[in-house]
């Protein structure tokens, strides 16, 4: 007999020396099965006797929506899976359109964008977790980051299923551009807009090693200026003493034409000489790109292993949260106040959460829990998780492995990386980007008025009224109690 410590790297050793398994995910099995996922007994069981397959002849059925880097990842775990388990496990890809227009969740998994647990939730899709598998000694569920817990993982307050990772926008910038101007990365967006002139001022000095292109560089292309502009407005629209933000969450009439918005928009489009063109168009990896190669002093973005993997980075690259605020306009009213200094990251734009469906068996259903906890915490979950651009670390014992999310040339910088991702996912406060039904139509419509703002079309003021106008059109279309009730539940996810 012996003891299993609580923690998982000494339960893996214990059960290696004991068993000799090739790795401890049969034994984990069995005992959360046997325990309805309560968890191992402290006594291991006789060495000699045969351990029958825990899922022995199951099906199991994994539907991936949108990303086929997640799907390739998975299937390269099915031997192992389906030889361990004694179930069958399958792995497919669908589309959001043809995911959405299912009556019911027709797999036993599935893995979706967190913007859609919520619907996937509210349509009656899913089981929730039990607290059984929420106790489950592997998950560890303490260890996953506060802001997954209590952002993407709820709706409504009601836990909807496991966060598999989910990245935050940050900035990326040349530390060693910003120590020759005695900077340290901006805490508000107005430093933020001060040392994107500065950066580009280096370009007209005389330290031809300095020279930079663009004071900074964001994502552009497709729905992103709608996506970077709610990021920057979120401190200033979010007041902590209220849940009200994009939307009013009584009338669901739209809020981004209100003063913390225009505000945000008029700021960001008197700087916009500091930043690449118009016509120049780019991706989150496009701006990380930017940025190493020395065209630009900072850009907003995150990392991802593949991104410029193979080009050389010209400066030494350090990552930091995105800037917050001491000031919060509460809706409806026509100035800011004071507030305490803090952080609100964007959430809902990429990411994903495992759903299990409240339609399949109960043997099914046992077997899908334990797999969802096989890809967050059984270990394979820094392979998987670092496999796709939408996935991000979501444990804490994940950081000091940081490196997983950084190409190979920028492993330095993952001390950095680590404090700024850790730092913005469990930021104070947070802003859900629309996860909602109608989110593309809502997005396109305000990415096509950020961009008439910035062209001289219209004045920020004139494009988010155009724009709030189109996303009333919407909300009537799809109909204003249906999306009210949506956005009222997806409000009280937020801490």
């Amino acid at each position: 007999m012996f003891t299993i410590d609580g923690s998982r790297h000494c339960r893996r050793i214990a059960f290696r020396l004991h068993f000799g398994l090739a790795n401890p995910f049969v034994l984990l099995m069995l005992c959360s099965t046997a325990a309805s996922f309560v968890g191992c007994s402290s006594e291991s069981p006789d060495s000699s006797a045969p351990q029958a397959a825990p899922f022995a002849g199951v099906e199991l059925s994994v539907a991936v929506i949108g990303d086929e880097s997640i799907v390739d990842v998975l299937e390269t775990f099915v031997g192992e899976w389906n030889t361990q388990t004694g179930s069958n496990l399958t792995v497919h890809s669908t589309t959001e359109v043809e995911f959405l227009t299912q009556t019911k969740l027709n797999t036993d998994v599935a893995l979706v964008p967190s913007y859609l647990a919520g619907i996937v939730q509210q349509r009656a899709w899913i089981t929730p977790p039990p607290q059984t598998v929420l106790e489950n000694s592997q998950l560890d569920w303490r260890d996953v980051f506060f802001g997954l817990r209590s952002n993407e993982a709820e709706w409504n307050r009601t836990l909807v299923g496991i966060p598999l990772g989910s990245p935050r926008l940050l900035i990326a910038y040349r530390a060693d551009l910003l120590s020759t101007l005695g900077r340290d990365p901006p805490k508000t967006w107005a430093e933020y807009y001060e040392l994107c002139a500065r950066l580009r001022d280096l370009a007209r000095g005389a330290d031809a090693s300095s020279q930079v292109t663009f004071g900074s560089v964001e994502p552009s292309e497709g729905n992103w200026p709608a996506l970077v502009f709610l990021a920057k407005a979120s401190p200033l629209a979010k007041h902590p003493d209220y849940y009200s933000t994009l939307f009013d969450i009584a009338t669901m009439d739209p809020q981004i034409a209100g003063p913390a918005f225009v505000e945000t928009l008029q700021d960001w489009v008197a700087a916009a000489e500091t930043f690449p063109p118009d016509e120049h168009t780019t991706s989150p990896e496009g701006s990380y790109a930017m940025v190493r190669s020395g065209e630009a002093g900072m850009a907003i973005t995150w990392s991802h292993a593949r991104w410029a993997a193979d080009a050389a980075s010209v400066g030494e690259i350090s990552f930091a949260a995105l800037p917050g605020s001491s000031a919060a306009y509460p809706p409806h009213h026509p100035d800011a106040v004071a507030v305490d200094f803090r952080l609100v990251s964007l959430t809902d734009f990429a990411g994903y959460v495992g759903v299990v469906s409240s339609s399949s068996g109960e043997k099914e259903v046992q077997a899908a829990w334990q797999l969802l906890i096989q890809l967050s915490a059984g270990g394979w979950e820094s392979q998987f998780s670092s496999s796709s651009e939408h996935l991000m670390m979501s444990r804490v014992s994940q950081v000091a492995d940081a490196e997983r999310w950084l190409p190979p040339e920028d492993h330095s910088s993952a001390g950095s990386f680590s404090l700024a991702m850790e730092t913005a996912i469990n930021a104070e406060d947070a802003v859900a980007a629309l996860p909602i039904p109608g989110r593309e139509r809502y997005l396109q419509t305000l990415a096509a008025e950020v961009r008439r703002a910035f062209a001289g079309e219209s004045t920020p003021q004139q494009a988010l009224q155009k724009a709030a106008v189109e996303w009333s059109q919407i909300t009537e279309q799809l109909g204003v109690d249906q999306q009210r009730a949506h956005y009222r539940a997806s409000t009280a996810q937020s801490h």
